[in-house]
């Protein structure tokens, strides 16, 4: 009987162990100062209601539907509350949480710098 309660104090001091390692290896989203590579960047191609669409070259006065049959690029859509960003500037940008895989990918801005 006491080796059985040996052996499961063991297993739980070990269990505990490997939780608090695993919780420790989180990383801290610090992108407010910038620190951080960024995420991506390229140009803006449209805004509508809460968003912006990025791609990786500059393409003024087009839509998404002109461009999309024979477009191989780079392309995200980015939820943002910023109401500045305009067509045709080059940004980098952060995304918080993870990124929707579709074409064009799609994720929640954290940050988003105008390039100058």
């Amino acid at each position: 009987m006491r080796s059985k309660r040996k052996t499961f104090l063991a297993v739980f001091i070990q269990a505990i162990f490997i939780s608090l390692l695993i919780a420790g290896c989180g990383t801290a989203n610090s992108n407010d100062d910038l620190s951080s590579p960024p995420d991506g960047e390229g140009f803006i191609l449209e805004t509508a209601s809460n968003r912006v669409l990025v791609i990786d070259r500059p393409m003024k006065g087009k839509k998404w539907e002109d461009i999309s049959p024979g477009y191989h690029g780079k392309a995200i859509w980015l939820r943002t509350n910023r109401s500045d960003l305009r067509p045709g500037q080059k940004i980098q940008y952060w995304v918080k949480g993870g990124v929707a895989e579709s074409y064009p990918m799609q994720a929640q801005a954290e940050t988003i710098k105008v390039m100058k």
